[in-house]
């Protein structure tokens, strides 16, 4: 910042790079709100506005603090300016959703991924399956995997394995617990009583 403000007292226009250089250096100090005000004078400069670097720049700021809602409006936003996302906007989007623990969003930025025939980190295909499979969202992640076996990702038939497989033990856990539930309210031996298991 002192660097831009050097540079304008020295009559020395920058340039995009000098722009989106700044703003790389604010989103890894999580300072969305600094990352934001250099993105809207980029936007703002005679050279055509931002860029495709800058949206990414600016989407990865929000997403790093944590603020999942700002991110999608900046997604959004570049959609509406024609601007087509990438790799980088995916992952970043993806990645946000996961630090948030909020597996429904991240696996539909993944479908939307494979719909554009766009991969992201692997990494991040593993993160989610666990995510979905953990909150039990396995609609939502059987959907993202069709995506993901359209565009080819490798291990895909390993993952929609290990998800039916979790999925099939959730069910016959519900079923269980609710045959124990039965037999505790009849007074018959059960496999939960005396727990903290909360029957109301």
């Amino acid at each position: 910042n002192k660097l831009f403000k050097l540079m304008v007292d020295l009559k020395v226009d920058p340039d995009r790079m000098t722009f989106t250089t700044i703003m790389k250096s604010f989103s890894d100090q999580r300072r969305p709100e600094e990352c934001a005000r250099i993105f809207e004078e980029l936007d703002a400069w005679a050279f055509g506005g931002a860029d495709k670097i800058a949206f990414n720049c600016l989407l990865g700021a929000h997403g790093k603090a944590g603020d999942l809602q700002q991110a999608e409006e900046v997604y959004n936003r570049m959609l509406k300016r024609g601007i087509q996302p990438d790799s980088v906007t995916f992952n970043s989007m993806v990645r946000a959703c996961c630090a948030l623990k909020d597996p429904r969003r991240a696996a539909l930025f993944v479908s939307r991924a494979c719909g554009r025939g766009i991969r992201i980190a692997p990494s991040l295909y593993d993160v989610t399956i666990k995510m979905c499979v953990a909150a039990e969202e396995f609609a939502d992640c059987k959907s993202m995997l069709r995506s993901m076996r359209q565009l080819g990702v490798e291990g895909t038939d390993l993952a929609e394995q290990f998800v039916e497989e979790r999925r099939v033990a959730s069910t016959k856990k519900g079923q269980n617990l609710a045959v124990e539930r039965v037999k505790f309210w009849v007074g018959l031996p059960n496999s939960y009583y005396n727990t903290d298991e909360d029957w109301r």
